[in-house]
């Protein structure tokens, strides 16, 4: 399987990393005033908030005249010696979390072929959650004359062992620095061995090894989107777009069928899940209340309790038809 690669991977050579490195551009989508806190904090320094598009900022700033703006940074970054290069690696990361959990990561590129966001897909690599396909063509056009690739995208394995880390040999260490808004830090280190990295992923989808985890081989799940499900869809949106007018030779190497991502091992200590909260406003709440419990009966189960909460009131209530 060689759907996880070493990949061209440009890293900034600027004296303010903490300026440069913000959070993805699906955060805070509701809180405008902490992107312009992270705007305060970055002023006219080269950052990676001015090669991306918040969607804090979607329908306040016109989505064409943006990607303009962010093609010409692109070119300007690129002109001026801002990036370095470091050729057909993988990157080991340790992202301290602002509770102070280290969360390691490894950075490479995936093959878009093997990616498919529809619900029933069988692809190795699929989404975990709906995709929201009017999210995607703002993404889509950044995407199109983009001379950098800066997703956020962050997939998970299924290693209880820990195969694939225990295979990581550090090389240099490429960056150490505090990211900015209680954002934690993180280091970086160049592997050392590709191959030892492709070979413990390659494990991963081997017939007994997934009959072992799973009980059968039949169109596993190897790859799952923990965060990024919109990142990886808008690169997989504009790839089918893009591949008709390609050679088939074009289509073997085009760094457009590929979307950089960071592999975290779904067992890690690091990883917590936590429910989802959702505002919905001018809801009547008795209206509210009982087709919830409709939804709930039918999805969870009659005869178990759930607690829905409105601004004016709190309820228990037994799932019933």
């Amino acid at each position: 399987m060689d759907i996880f690669r070493p990949a061209e991977i440009l890293l900034p050579t600027v004296e303010d990393m903490t300026a440069w490195s913000v959070v993805a551009c699906d955060q805070f989508t509701s809180e405008p005033e902490y992107w312009q806190e992270v705007r305060k904090r970055v002023g006219d320094k080269p950052s990676t908030l001015n090669m991306i598009l918040p969607e804090a900022e979607l329908g306040v700033k016109d989505a064409d005249a943006e990607s303009d703006r962010i093609y010409t940074v692109m070119r300007q970054y690129l002109d001026s010696g801002v990036f370095t290069e470091v050729s057909d690696s993988f990157i080991f990361i340790e992202r301290t979390l602002s509770d102070e959990t280290v969360r390691p990561g490894i950075i490479g590129m995936f093959d878009l072929e093997e990616y498919d966001w529809a619900e029933g897909s069988s692809s190795p690599i699929r989404a975990t959650e709906h995709t929201v396909e009017d999210r995607l063509p703002p993404r889509v056009r950044v995407r199109e004359k983009a001379l950098v690739e800066m997703p956020h995208i962050m997939i998970f394995i299924d290693d209880p062992e820990n195969h694939v880390f225990s295979a990581v040999k550090k090389g240099e260490l490429l960056y150490d620095f505090e990211l900015m808004q209680n954002g934690g830090s993180i280091r970086g280190w160049q592997i050392s061995d590709n191959d030892a990295i492709k070979e413990a992923v390659s494990k991963l989808s081997g017939k007994n090894e997934l009959i072992n985890k799973y009980g059968s081989c039949k169109d596993p799940i190897i790859f799952a989107l923990g965060d990024g499900n919109h990142s990886i869809a808008a690169a997989k949106l504009y790839w089918e777009e893009l591949k008709p007018k390609l050679s088939e030779a074009e289509k073997e190497k085009h760094p457009a069928r590929f979307a950089l991502a960071e592999v975290v091992n779904i067992h890690s200590p690091s990883i917590t899940f936590e429910p989802i909260h959702k505002v919905l406003f001018d809801t009547e709440p008795e209206s509210f209340f009982a087709e919830a419990n409709h939804f709930f009966a039918k999805h969870i189960g009659k005869g178990r309790q759930i607690t829905l909460v409105t601004r004016d009131k709190t309820e228990t209530i037994e799932l019933s038809d």
